[in-house]
């Protein structure tokens, strides 16, 4: 099993043991079809690995918040066991020029391309 994974879930659960909660609520935004888990980190069978440590797992659009909003209550309604919830998503989505773009990656946007991006997202700048 990967190591990192390994150090994730043992977090969660020392954190849970401090607090002394009954739910603790994990949430991983899983980037697909972009470099952060095809090319450089495959994550293989992650809701197996979470599965495996004895995780209840969630799966829903990272881009539909009424998805989201549903696997929070879904994950807040589970008792006994933690729940991690893995929101598929695709970087950048909804900027033509930045979905599904590596590059973009903890760049900075310069101001026109900014104004861009939030025209192309409804927003005002």
């Amino acid at each position: 099993m990967d190591k990192n994974f390994e150090q994730l879930v043992h977090q969660y659960e020392r954190d849970k043991a401090i607090h002394d909660c009954e739910n603790v609520i994990g949430r991983l935004f899983y980037y697909t079809a972009t470099f952060m888990t095809d090319e450089i980190m495959p994550l293989r069978d992650l809701p197996g690995k979470w599965r495996a440590f004895g995780w209840n797992v969630l799966r829903c659009d990272g881009h539909d918040l009424t998805a989201l909003d549903a696997a929070l209550d879904a994950a807040a309604a589970c008792k006994g066991v933690p729940t991690v919830i893995l929101a598929d998503t695709v970087k950048g989505k909804g900027v033509s020029f930045m979905e599904g773009k590596a590059a973009w990656h903890g760049k900075a946007i310069p101001d026109a391309e900014f104004a861009q991006a939030m025209q192309e997202l409804g927003g005002n700048v």
